[in-house]
């Protein structure tokens, strides 16, 4: 499956005073809706979807008729899948402490999109920046 992420403001009621108002007429998503017919879309249509901020794969097991290798029974069910949104937040003018994430999956074998609900996928979390800065600087010896 892939899974394509969108975001959106969480000031989506237009409340954020001169700054909010700022953001809005300046491009930023003010709400996020999937669309209609979710179903037939392409992963180009689902790239060109307003708010959308990247792509990730994501490897998933397969039906429980088929043989499945060591490495899938060790490792099953937890897959962590990262996608770096930061230049796309700044291109959409939302803050980080105000972005709200979205994402559809998309069966490759099928082509098929769907929600995260119907392809088992849990909703896309913001992970804390620092602790990616914490890992990239090396430590004192």
């Amino acid at each position: 499956k892939a899974l394509f992420v969108y975001a959106s403001d969480t000031d989506a009621s237009g409340g954020g005073g001169l700054l909010g108002w700022v953001a809005g007429s300046l491009g930023s998503p003010r709400e996020w809706r999937p669309p209609k017919s979710l179903a037939d879309q392409a992963p180009e249509a689902l790239q060109a979807l307003p708010g959308f901020v990247g792509a990730a794969s994501l490897f998933c097991l397969p039906a429980a008729d088929v043989v499945k290798c060591d490495n899938c029974l060790r490792n099953a069910p937890t897959t962590t899948a990262s996608v770096d949104i930061t230049r796309a937040l700044a291109a959409l003018r939302i803050p980080r402490e105000r972005v709200r994430l979205h994402a559809v999956a998309y069966d490759i074998a099928t082509q098929t999109a769907m929600t995260l609900e119907a392809a088992g996928v849990p909703q896309p979390i913001l992970s804390d920046c620092s602790s990616h800065a914490a890992e990239e600087e090396p430590t004192p010896s």
